[in-house]
């Protein structure tokens, strides 16, 4: 009779193992073998976090897998291997330019590109060094999306105030001069605002003309219900036309977007 309840004991505990290893999610990482095996890091915090990563080179990043909801990428667009290529043609030209500068180490979310819903995430430096250390930095931040574990009571409303705009003879074309903007915390927890501005042009808005991401100027940790106002100078050449520009508010490095505004202009 102990035995048959030791038996009992043995296949129910094997039962329970399966079990558990069956709920840990698994997301495809698309990497090189170079960058591949120097994010250990990063793969023992996901991992600790319920996620499991299934490792394919950029070769096979085929139609298939990119319909999946999550995918991970390791590499900027300097990564041999064909990480480059693929990374060139998910993020914008400040993105890619931004990743070139020394000592970089950055979390890129895109989302519903080739399937929806969908988040691509992109982890990557300016070397290899780089890379390895963004995705210890940014584990936390990924495993929250993938898991749905966002701060729920953060809140903020973000609104365009204002654009000005001057002519110039001497090259005879239009620059923003600046952009007028208010932050509202609305939520019941204090946060510190990343505001990331986006203007787009061409026809349907469907042209990127200029891209600004993590704003220097803020007020550190907004309080709850202070309005923040501020505003921000560039010398952006732009012709005749109509715009939009889009503000992007998140919590500090989370690459979470918080709350959008988007206003149209003409020059």
């Amino acid at each position: 009779m102990k035995v048959k309840h030791l038996l009992l004991i043995l296949i129910l505990a094997i039962i329970l193992i399966h079990s558990v290893q069956a709920e840990k999610l698994k997301i495809t990482l698309v990497a090189n073998s170079i960058d591949y095996q120097g994010s250990t890091g990063l793969f023992k915090c996901l991992r600790a976090k319920g996620i499991e990563m299934q490792r394919i080179p950029p070769a096979k990043l085929n139609n298939t897998i990119k319909k999946e909801s999550y995918l991970i990428i390791l590499g900027g667009p300097d990564a041999p291997g064909g990480t480059g290529a693929v990374v060139e043609n998910l993020l914008n030209k400040s993105e890619i330019s931004g990743l070139r500068e020394k000592g970089v180490k950055a979390l890129y979310v895109k989302k519903d590109v080739w399937a929806s819903p969908q988040k691509i995430f992109i982890v990557a430096g300016n070397t290899r060094k780089e890379t390895s250390e963004a995705g210890e930095i940014y584990c936390s931040n990924i495993a929250n999306l993938i898991l749905n574990k966002s701060e729920k009571t953060l809140n903020a409303s973000v609104q365009v105030e204002g654009t000005g705009v001057r002519y110039n003879s001497t090259y005879g074309a239009y620059f923003i001069r600046y952009v007028l903007y208010s932050l509202v915390n609305t939520g019941n927890t204090k946060f510190n605002p990343t505001v990331d501005i986006f203007i787009y042009g061409g026809k349907n808005y469907s042209t990127l003309i200029y891209s600004n991401s993590q704003i220097e100027s803020n007020p550190g940790n907004l309080t709850i219900n202070a309005h923040w106002l501020d505003n921000f100078t560039l010398n952006q050449k732009i012709d005749s036309g109509n715009y939009l520009i889009v503000l992007n508010v998140r919590n500090g490095t989370n690459p979470e977007i918080v709350n959008s505004s988007k206003e149209e202009f003409s020059v």
